[in-house]
C-alpha cells in the first residue's frame, strides 16, 4: 500500500468546494471502475478505495442531509470493498460487480456536484 501523508491532503482536499470535492469522489469512482475492469493495478485500485473513504468523511459534514446519507451508503460499501478486497479481485465475477457498482456511484456522485450543469 502506498504511504500517504493523510493529514497534508486533507489540508489541500479541504480547500476545493464542496462540488469539487463531490467531482474528486466520482472520479476516483470512475477511475476505480477502470482499474477494475482492465484487471490491472490492484494496489493503486485498493488506494483509490482507501482515498475515496477519506474523501467522504470530509465532504459528508459538508452536503444537505440527502447528499450525506447517500455518502454514508458509499462509505459501507467502499468499506466493504476494502475489507474484502483480495477476494474481490481475485474473483472475476466479483470484480465486475464492483466494476458496474463503481460506475454507477461515479455517476450519482457526479450528478450531486452539479459540475455538469455548470
Amino acid at each position: 500500500m502506498m504511504a500517504v501523508d493523510w493529514n497534508k491532503l486533507k489540508t489541500r482536499y479541504l480547500q476545493d468546494d464542496v462540488p469539487t470535492r463531490l467531482g474528486g469522489i466520482a472520479s476516483n469512482l470512475a477511475r476505480i471502475k477502470s482499474l477494475v475492469r482492465s484487471g490491472s493495478n490492484e494496489q493503486i485500485a485498493e488506494h483509490l478505495i482507501r482515498e475515496s473513504q477519506f474523501f467522504i468523511e470530509w465532504t459528508a459534514p459538508g452536503t444537505d442531509l440527502k447528499i450525506a446519507v447517500e455518502l454514508v451508503e458509499l462509505q459501507q460499501l467502499l468499506g466493504y470493498w476494502h475489507y474484502h478486497w483480495s477476494l474481490l479481485w481475485s474473483t472475476p465475477g466479483e470484480r465486475l460487480e464492483v466494476a458496474e457498482q463503481a460506475q454507477v456511484w461515479s455517476d450519482r456522485i457526479l450528478k450531486y456536484s452539479g459540475l455538469l450543469t455548470k
